[in-house]
């Protein structure tokens, strides 16, 4: 329900696969766009460089989807992986 609340239809969110495939169909049902981001299973699942992460946002852009650990993977973030995504929350304004 988070979806509705927080996106409009058109609005676009970040995913990194592989994800919970009932994010994406919940996003669909509110009418939100998923830009995924591929994890390399050769790294454990681990984010991308945020950089990489960063150059996928766009002007529809409004949220990255982190799911900690995640799932389906079981991967553990390291604290540095989500303090970067935190601040490149905040730098871009994405839920």
């Amino acid at each position: 329900f988070a979806f509705w609340a927080l996106f409009n239809p058109g609005e676009e969110i970040i995913l990194f696969e592989p994800f919970y495939t009932n994010y994406a169909t919940m996003a669909l049902l509110a009418g939100v766009d998923v830009k995924p981001i591929p994890c390399d299973a050769r790294s454990g699942y681990h984010l991308p460089p945020v950089e990489a992460i960063e150059r996928a946002v766009g002007a529809r852009t409004k949220g990255i989807l982190l799911c900690a650990p995640s799932n389906p993977t079981g991967t553990a973030y390291t604290a540095a992986e989500v303090d970067a995504i935190c601040e490149l929350a905040k730098r871009r304004d994405l839920w």
